[in-house]
């Protein structure tokens, strides 16, 4: 009787043990999901076994670039802790705009961001969703650079492109650091259009306007030449 009234206290124990574990390894998937998808898509991610796994496919998604205008001869006229603090600053806010319209932040290019709609969770209004983001960092960006003006610093301009189309979408690198990001010429033709928008500009594709349910008044522009691609891209 000792030995079975033992037994069941030391599997207590270790069951005990090995839950609190578990919650620890939840809670760390938790976070760094957070540092990428949107909190309600992070939770969303993270219950569900097997939403995100090694390798990937094919999918059409909605991608987004914003680049700030003219901020390497800018940042020679700052010090490094200037820019890290403005960097912050603006990234934050930008950010924190893409998780607001259930975006992925898929990473920093220098002082661009590139977010995903589409992948690795859809809506049927992702689109919709990119092109509020868009207007919604010019928005915040003015206030942002109003507030920069009083303290005495340098304002920011930034342009946005935005493309649609079928891209590989996955966890890609090596054995030691995996990163979920998208591949394709898709991806190209945004990260083209961004290079191409004028400050506080954004440019969307054809193939990206064909997508959006509530469409914002546009103007045509001339076709913009994306290397790889034999026609012009409509913007």
């Amino acid at each position: 009787e000792f030995l079975i009234a033992f037994g069941s206290l030391a599997a207590v124990g270790i069951e005990n043990s090995q839950r609190s574990e578990q919650l620890r390894r939840e809670a760390l998937v938790l976070s760094n999901f957070q540092r990428y998808f949107a909190p309600n898509l992070a939770s969303q991610i993270a219950q569900q076994e097997g939403a995100v796994q090694l390798g990937g496919t094919k999918r059409p998604v909605v991608i987004f670039f914003s680049d700030i205008r003219g901020f390497t001869p800018l940042s020679e006229t700052m010090g490094p802790d200037e820019i890290a603090t403005l960097l912050t600053e603006y990234f934050t806010e930008m950010v924190e705009i893409v998780f607001e319209h259930s975006g992925t932040l898929d990473k920093f290019i220098g002082d661009a961001i590139m977010a995903l709609w589409g992948a690795p969770i859809a809506h049927e209004d992702d689109a919709d969703r990119a092109m509020a983001c868009a207007v919604d960092q010019l928005i915040a960006l003015e206030k942002l650079n109003v507030k920069w003006r009083n303290e005495g610093r340098p304002v920011l301009g930034i342009g946005i492109g935005i493309n649609f189309g079928e891209v590989f979408a996955g966890n890609i690198g090596s054995n030691r650091r995996l990163e979920y990001t998208v591949i394709g010429d898709a991806v190209n033709t945004a990260s083209r259009l961004c290079s191409s928008a004028e400050s506080n500009e954004i440019l969307i594709s054809e193939s990206f306007y064909q997508q959006l349910k509530k469409p914002p008044p546009v103007e045509a522009l001339e076709p913009v030449q994306v290397k790889g691609k034999s026609k012009p891209v409509q913007v």
